[in-house]
């Protein structure tokens, strides 16, 4: 049993909030520290407003990056350090990953493609903007055999039977 310091009651253990290592966080009961954090909240409710007002005015690049990684990462239900884990080789050079890694849509967008994880892939920054909004079949001739060269390997095909297998 212990005293909380605001309400001079007795409580057992489990009406405080513990550290992981079991220690006392603060000498109050929860229902205490949850009272005295309302009161504050009112106190303090305009100068709190005005902090948050000022934060978003002065750190619009930090909340648009945030909200572009939120949209990944929730709204389209994309993680896109789960995506660059999957493969560690870009799928149009097929080249190991480094430095400047995207993730892109390999049937885009605006080709009827979907957000969802078998339709997106992790690219260099320089192969995804010359792959733009084009099909994988589309690109030019160095990407396009050395990706069907290598779906072909994979698959046992000879080179030239895979580009007309997947066209």
């Amino acid at each position: 049993m212990i005293t909380c310091t605001v309400c001079n009651l007795e409580k057992p253990r489990t009406e405080f909030y513990l550290r992981k290592s079991g220690t006392l966080v603060v000498k109050k009961c929860k229902r205490c520290h949850r009272l005295e954090r309302v009161d504050y909240y009112y106190e303090n409710r305009t100068d709190r407003k005005k902090y948050a007002r000022d934060y978003r005015q002065n750190n619009k690049h930090k909340i648009a990056k945030y909200v572009y990684e939120r949209r990944w990462k929730y709204k389209r239900g994309l993680d896109p350090d789960r995506i660059k884990s999957s493969s560690n080789h870009c799928y149009l050079c097929l080249l190991p990953l480094s430095g400047d890694t995207q993730i892109d849509h390999i049937t885009p967008l605006t080709k009827g493609g979907q957000d969802a994880y078998n339709n997106v892939a992790p690219v260099h920054g320089p192969c995804n903007n010359k792959k733009h909004a084009k099909l994988p079949h589309e690109l030019e001739e160095p990407y396009r055999s050395r990706v069907y060269g290598k779906i072909a390997e994979l698959r046992g095909l000879p080179k030239s039977s895979a580009a007309e297998d997947l066209s």
